[in-house]
């Protein structure tokens, strides 16, 4: 399962179906996290990215993503960009 998270966009990505979720509880100064079903990394405001070893971190924003009602298209999508 690939992971995506990014805060400013308010959005968590499942396996390429992104969903608004809240993400209030996202650490201060995180920006995104990236997952690829093993291993990720996450990155921040202001320091170099971490590297994860383990999604469990962040499992409450995927749980999110799975009680959420509808997938949306992230802007920019079907454009032709």
């Amino acid at each position: 399962m690939r992971v995506t998270i990014v805060r400013d966009d308010g959005v968590v990505g499942v396996d390429g179906v992104f969903r608004r979720i809240d993400l209030s509880a996202l650490p201060p100064g995180v920006r995104a996290v990236q997952w690829d079903g093993m291993q990720g990394h996450v990155e921040y405001d202001d320091v170099a990215n971490t590297r994860l070893d383990t999604l469990s971190e962040f499992q409450w924003a995927v749980d999110r993503w799975l009680a959420a009602p509808f997938p949306f298209a992230p802007s920019g999508a079907g454009d032709g960009v």
